[in-house]
């Protein structure tokens, strides 16, 4: 499946490894493809880089994180400009899920969850997407 997951859920994956859903992250981050744009990436990068998850992990952990979520993910250009989204800077995920061809939005932002469906992309929580693959 070729998967968008916003930035809270792969931060909350990389600092807590003990998340309730971190299994189902790695999964998807493992054995799909994930898509990111300059955008979503540089959102990525610059939470990641705040100091404040310093006790969490180590910035050497999570520097690793992002060189495997670049290596093993796939970069879109994104040429859409899509403004339905109440919060502006959340609006790149659905461009690049269009522009992607995206299957899925992977999203633990109750405003994005909201919008689901998307131009026919489903927009599921973590636990959402588990079970849908869980149920077949």
């Amino acid at each position: 499946m070729r998967l968008v997951i916003d930035t809270g859920v792969l931060v909350s994956y990389t600092i807590r490894p003990n998340y309730p859903f971190a299994t189902i992250v790695d999964n998807l981050v493992t054995y799909n493809t994930i898509l990111y744009s300059s955008e979503t990436l540089n959102e990525l990068i610059t939470v990641l880089e705040r100091r404040k998850f310093d006790s969490y992990v180590s910035r050497l952990n999570r520097q690793k994180f992002i060189s495997r979520f670049i290596d093993e993910g796939e970069h879109v250009n994104v040429s859409s400009n899509i403004s339905v989204y109440v919060d502006a800077k959340d609006n790149k995920f659905l461009c690049l899920a269009l522009d992607g061809r995206a299957d899925a939005i992977v999203a633990s932002d109750r405003h994005l969850t909201d919008l689901h469906p998307f131009h026919n992309i489903p927009i599921l929580t973590p636990g959402q997407i588990f079970r849908k693959f869980e149920n077949g």
